[in-house]
């Protein structure tokens, strides 16, 4: 093990997470740190990171639905609601375990499910040595202040699967993806995507379908 872990066996069930906004910080709907085994299941996430009428609290890339971060470990994400997010509805990076992400709805988010990542000072290591993910339903990508419109990505990732998912309408902004693939976290720094497997997944009305750079 090269992550320390505090926490040990959590879940966080049917909650009802919302309206959380700071004009001097981050602020995420759910933030995670140093846990090994965190099961998240059949909460509502809603409105996280931002609040359009408050100045300095509008939409950023840095604030999300839930924010799990590299020293998480062996995580289950499922049956949740996430929506309205100022970024991303789930972004999850751990470098350890294994990691389920199925069944929720994630509904006006400007990334659906970012999986994978890793920091930026670790050029030659996995963001996450093994994830699934399936039976996602992403509506109605928005947009933050990077302009994304994505549904899902994997980046970083040793291995992975992504199947039975459904992502549709977001016709609009000229970068949009429903899914991808990236050699690095966001294309400058990792070892890559390898063993991924993209599987009976349904793409309607989305700019674009499948990318791989």
């Amino acid at each position: 093990r090269d992550v320390t872990t505090t926490f040990v066996d959590v879940t966080v069930r049917r909650n009802i997470i919302v309206d959380s906004w700071s004009t001097t910080s981050h602020s995420q709907g759910m933030f995670a740190s140093g846990v090994d085994g965190l099961v998240i299941e059949e909460n509502v996430f809603d409105h996280n990171g931002w609040n359009g009428e408050i100045g300095g609290a509008e939409k950023t890339i840095f604030n999300h639905g839930m924010y799990l971060t590299t020293t998480v470990e062996n995580v289950t994400v499922q049956k949740n609601i996430i929506s309205r997010s100022s970024s991303m509805g789930v972004k999850l990076q751990p470098y350890i375990g294994t990691h389920a992400v199925s069944d929720n709805l994630l509904v006006e988010n400007a990334i659906g499910l970012q999986l994978g990542g890793g920091q930026i000072n670790d050029t030659n290591r996995y963001g996450v040595d093994s994830i699934v993910a399936e039976r996602n339903v992403i509506l109605s990508g928005t947009d933050d202040s990077a302009a994304k419109g994505w549904g899902a990505n994997m980046t970083n990732v040793k291995s992975g699967v992504f199947r039975d998912n459904i992502i549709a309408h977001k016709a609009t902004t000229p970068t949009a993806h429903a899914f991808a693939l990236l050699d690095g976290y966001f294309g400058t720094y990792g070892v890559g995507v390898q063993n991924v497997s993209v599987e009976n997944n349904i793409v309607y009305k989305w700019r674009g379908g499948l990318e791989i750079w």
